[in-house]
């Protein structure tokens, strides 16, 4: 069932007063807190349009109200407590739609089918641990000798990557997609240090072409490289 910006699967519902919070979409359900110096920026082009007697005024009056209601903490910062404490009482697991920018709630066990699913239809089970995984690395980076490399491995906290889901509300059942998460991981800085550098290198590609921009003057140009 799909109600403004939420889904609800398999019957699902929450009360209106949560509903209507969470119909505002993931991106504008909570307020978000403007940091102070893009506020005072804000104040002062809102002043700028006053008229010049009045310019001093509005920015005395908008710092003052930006002081005493654009605190780091207050009752909208909690605005979700209620809604995640209702979440659990109840079962429920609250998703974000692939494309549709809005909310999904279905029950655990329909999110705990739905996600294994999604993830025996897009990954294969390794019988290697992670941890060794890590430890072979580590020992390839010892013999050859990349130290400062090593190093970040060793101190890298993550041993594995992470998935985290989100539901295609644009197709039939609505399965999960999966989206992998490298942050904190030692893959996440070998990468880094292997993409660094292989982008100096410039491989020959006879069929590589530098923009879509020079394709297009080749082709209106009359060069078509077969006809050459």
């Amino acid at each position: 069932m799909h109600n403004s910006a939420v889904t609800y699967l398999q019957g699902k519902t929450i009360p209106r007063a949560y509903a209507e919070i969470l119909q505002k979409g993931p991106k504008y359900c909570i307020e978000p807190r403007v940091a102070g110096l893009e506020l005072l920026d804000t104040i002062r082009h809102i002043a700028d349009k006053a008229p010049s007697q009045e310019r001093t005024r509005c920015i005395s009056e908008g710092v003052d109200w930006a002081t005493h209601n654009n605190k780091k903490e207050g009752p909208k910062r909690n605005i979700l407590q209620p809604i995640v404490d209702h979440f659990r009482a109840e079962g429920l697991t609250l998703l974000q739609s692939d494309k549709e920018g809005s909310f999904v709630v279905l029950s655990k066990d329909a999110f705990n089918e739905k996600a294994l699913d999604a993830i025996n239809k897009n990954f294969m089970k390794s019988k290697k641990r992670p941890t060794r995984a890590k430890s072979d690395v580590l020992k390839l980076l010892h013999v050859l000798n990349f130290d400062r490399l090593e190093k970040a491995v060793n101190s890298s906290k993550g041993d594995r990557l992470h998935v985290f889901f989100t539901a295609k509300t644009h197709k039939i059942d609505c399965p999960l997609r999966t989206v992998i998460t490298e942050r904190g991981s030692w893959q996440k800085v070998t990468g880094q240090f292997l993409k660094s550098k292989l982008s100096t290198l410039e491989p020959r590609d006879p069929f590589s072409v530098g923009s879509s921009h020079d394709l297009t003057a080749a082709l209106k140009g009359g060069d078509h490289g077969a006809n050459a």
